[in-house]
């Protein structure tokens, strides 16, 4: 009986690495080239990736030609120090990492004794140059500022230049999964678009309908970032070959934190179409009430 249940976890395992092997890892790299003041190489210097949230440390060391690279990264905020004896310690903060993105940072360390520090502090996003991959992001500020129909985050990517929807069921209908994924990008069929959450496939295809939607909707409070990705045709992203919407969840952190909300709409508070008026049609009665909760924080072992 045991043996029947070790295979069984190892089917099921291979199964989910299979799934994974088809969608796009959400996770970035922050990646970099150290020189010295005269634009020298510095090869063997220490470099400590930490996360701003979690204090998550990843440890690398600069190679002959300088260069480093840390990847497998969850998307957020993370702060870059470099120490080698001889020069000043160099500390970036505010580096941000976005959806399966790679960050460039140029650091250029100073001579002088490694108990001083250099710090830089990250006043805007850094320009992603190691992909040519059109996309737009939308972080957890303007997930927070965007009004959403129905709480759902997935909206927000009609607002990306080149996205077109494609029916009013959306306004009818705002949990409607067909509703969120009838859309066009660049000019693409509706139902062609890939969804993902944390780099697994979220999207079902219908075969009694004929097209693919998203599977499941999460709540905009359970969200980080969200990315559209309008024309992949890489291999990184598996089976796809049009645009890619990306998801990635919230993580637990080193402070306790949670969000509340009650979405409420009542057609007692809206007007009656101007044509319904002329015809002396009633507007029809909707009701509509989404509340709910989250809490995240350390856990403590």
């Amino acid at each position: 009986m045991s043996r029947k249940f070790s295979l069984l976890i190892l089917s099921v395992l291979a199964l989910g690495m299979v799934e994974m092997s088809l969608a796009q890892d959400p996770r970035g790299t922050i990646l970099g080239r150290v020189v010295d003041p005269t634009g020298a190489v510095v090869p063997g210097a220490n470099v400590l990736v930490t996360n701003a949230d979690t204090g998550l440390a990843v440890k690398s060391v600069t190679n002959d030609t300088g260069q480093f690279s840390v990847p497998f990264l969850n998307p957020g905020m993370y702060r870059v120090s470099v120490d080698k004896p001889g020069f000043k310690t160099y500390s970036h903060q505010g580096v941000q990492l976005r959806v399966s993105e790679s960050v460039d940072l140029p650091i250029q360390m100073d001579i002088g004794n490694s108990s001083e520090r250099v710090q830089v502090q990250a006043s805007a996003p850094l320009l992603e140059t190691d992909t040519s991959t059109p996309g737009q992001v939308i972080d957890e500020r303007r997930l927070l500022d965007i009004p959403q129909k129905g709480g759902d985050a997935f909206d927000l990517v009609k607002l990306t230049p080149g996205v077109v929807n494609m029916t009013t069921l959306r306004t009818l209908k705002p949990d409607s999964p067909e509703g969120t994924s009838s859309i066009s990008i660049d000019g693409t069929p509706q139902f062609s678009v890939q969804w993902q959450i944390d780099g697994l496939d979220d999207t079902v295809n219908d075969e009694n309908k004929g097209y693919s939607r998203v599977a499941y909707i999460p709540p905009s409070g359970a969200i980080t970032e969200l990315k559209l990705q309008a024309n992949p045709y890489d291999s990184s992203v598996g089976h796809v070959l049009g645009p890619v919407v990306s998801v990635s969840s919230k993580s637990g952190a080193n402070d306790y934190h949670g969000t509340a909300y009650y979405w409420f709409k009542n057609s007692a508070l809206d007007a009656n179409d101007f044509f319904a008026n002329k015809s002396g049609q009633k507007k029809p009665v909707y009701q509509d009430h989404r509340y709910g909760v989250s809490f995240g924080g350390p856990i403590t072992i």
